[in-house]
């Protein structure tokens, strides 16, 4: 349920945070004091792995005329995506592995296999999704501007198809969702600029017309902006 009445869930006392925020900053220390080479085998040896099975996946696809291969290949090709966009993609585009001064395993680098571009998804998931988690207008992962997921958003004659979306469309979903970032994701409430790029041209079949207006990520959240990797750590 996306949260517009804030006030009714916003009960801890300024002691509260405070304690809070010690607690958060203990944990982050012991965190950081405790990464290092074994983290980093375990990252190359991941996006390794998910390298290997999406390959694996491809090539029983296309070199068998067997159903089975064609099951095998479905499955290693999807178990090798979900690695790629949740384990790998997810979490180094939140910068957790930025430590690391991998020029290859950084937030400001890395770029994932699907129809949103990285350097947008830092800004609606990172910026927006994480500092206004489930506030109706602020948080574009409140459905997307395809469901209706939440009963303060003003019901329309489209969410009557919420249910077929979910139970009968959710692959062409799954696909949709992530160009949310500068066409779905409006809902009549805000607008984005088109990115300056082809993000959804394999979707669409053609290049985004150019915005006259400043860049999307500038305009959306200047002061966001990832130090590149400084060299190996």
């Amino acid at each position: 349920m996306a949260i517009t009445d804030i006030s009714a869930f916003a009960h801890l006392t300024s002691e509260d945070v405070e304690n809070l925020a010690v607690e958060l900053d203990g944990l982050r220390r012991e965190i950081e004091e405790s990464r290092g080479a074994r983290d980093a085998r375990y990252i190359r040896r991941t996006i390794a792995a998910q390298r290997a099975l999406e390959l694996s996946g491809r090539v029983l696809l296309a070199a068998s005329t067997k159903r089975a291969a064609w099951w095998a290949g479905t499955v290693t090709l999807a178990v090798a995506k979900i690695i790629e966009n949740m384990e790998i993609g997810h979490n180094v585009l939140h910068g957790q592995w930025d430590w690391m001064n991998d020029p290859e395993i950084h937030s400001s680098t890395w770029e994932w296999d699907m129809a949103g571009a990285a350097k947008h998804w830092r800004i609606t998931h990172n910026v927006e999704h994480h500092k206004y988690t489930n506030i109706l207008d602020l948080d574009d992962d409140v459905g997307y501007g395809l469901l209706r997921v939440t009963r303060d958003e003003s019901w329309k004659i489209r969410n009557l198809f919420n249910i077929p979306s979910i139970s009968c469309w959710q692959p062409a979903l799954n696909g949709e969702l992530p160009c949310s970032t500068w066409n779905f994701a409006r809902s009549g409430r805000r607008r984005h600029a088109r990115p300056p790029s082809s993000d959804c041209v394999s979707w669409f079949g053609r290049r985004p017309r150019s915005s006259s207006r400043t860049t999307w990520l500038s305009r959306r959240s200047p002061q966001y902006h990832p130090e590149p990797p400084t060299g190996p750590h």
